[in-house]
């Protein structure tokens, strides 16, 4: 365990160092993924917002007085008059949907581009094997994130049901858990796309997730604490000069470039002693 561990870090920073020009290639691109998922929550979260602060309007308007119910039911009117909050709720579902796919679309495509460089820097590519990973990747992403989106769902219903009956069963601690489970396994399959063939992953997957899981938490948990440290520091540099925060700015973006080299140089490793 040690010595892959050890072997990959000293990898990392040789390749970082080595292919510079696509290592500020990942750089950017990794800007730019943030960027483009900033921009989709904020626009379609506003859109949100406001359609539930409208239909808290429409709901507090509701006339229950038993007079104007009465009058209604005589004429054979809709007694509460919710056409507005129907349609205020039709746009709010229309909107998640949106901002799911779109959400989907970044992450598969904008995310996949830099996986696919990340692996072509550890093991030089054609163009035709980057896009067959970028495939395998698009293809690994959704099925992953139909797993996530079930989990969310499941646990929204549970919470929500949890509120209403004013208890807490614990099911959704289940459904939580369970989302850890699967990013654990998605990010090993990630990784593995580029040496792998598609209907060998999720076998694989498996195999080193539980077989290598002191090995695989140990990297997890490498990246996690080189990324929240990085992020602490950025949080700390608000305060500082323009240039300080600046250059924090930029190793934090970079933190995600070199998570993702060493965990693609770990599962590489793993994959061969397992061969």
């Amino acid at each position: 365990m040690k010595n892959i561990i050890l072997k990959s870090l000293k990898e990392t920073f040789l390749l970082m160092g080595k292919h510079k020009l696509l290592v500020l290639a990942l750089f950017v691109l990794q800007v730019l993924f943030f960027s483009a998922l900033a921009i989709v929550q904020v626009k379609y979260q506003v859109i949100i917002a406001g359609n539930l602060e409208s239909m808290n309007q429409n709901i507090d308007k509701l006339e229950l007085d038993e007079e104007t119910i009465a009058e209604r039911m005589l004429q054979k009117k809709d007694i509460l008059d919710m056409s507005n909050i129907y349609s205020n709720y039709d746009i709010i579902l229309k909107t998640l949907k949106t901002l799911v796919i779109t959400t989907f679309f970044i992450f598969a495509v904008l995310n996949g581009i830099n996986w696919a460089f990340t692996d072509r820097i550890i093991s030089r590519k054609s163009v035709k094997e980057f896009f067959i990973y970028l495939g395998k990747f698009i293809l690994l992403a959704f099925f992953y994130g139909e797993l996530i989106l079930v989990l969310i769902l499941l646990f929204m219903k549970v919470s929500f049901t949890d509120f209403m009956m004013g208890e807490n069963i614990g099911y959704n601690l289940i459904y939580f858990v369970l989302g850890l489970i699967v990013l654990y396994f998605m990010f090993i399959s990630f990784a593995l796309a580029g040496r792998t063939r598609l209907k060998d992953i999720f076998r694989k997957t498996f195999f080193i997730g539980i077989k290598k899981a002191h090995i695989i938490f140990l990297a997890y948990i490498i990246n996690i604490a080189i990324v929240d440290l990085l992020f602490f520091l950025l949080y700390l540099a608000m305060d500082s000069s323009f240039w300080v925060l600046i250059v924090m700015t930029i190793l934090f973006f970079f933190s995600f470039v070199w998570a993702r080299i060493f965990l693609l140089l770990v599962v590489n490793h793993l994959n061969e002693h397992t061969k």
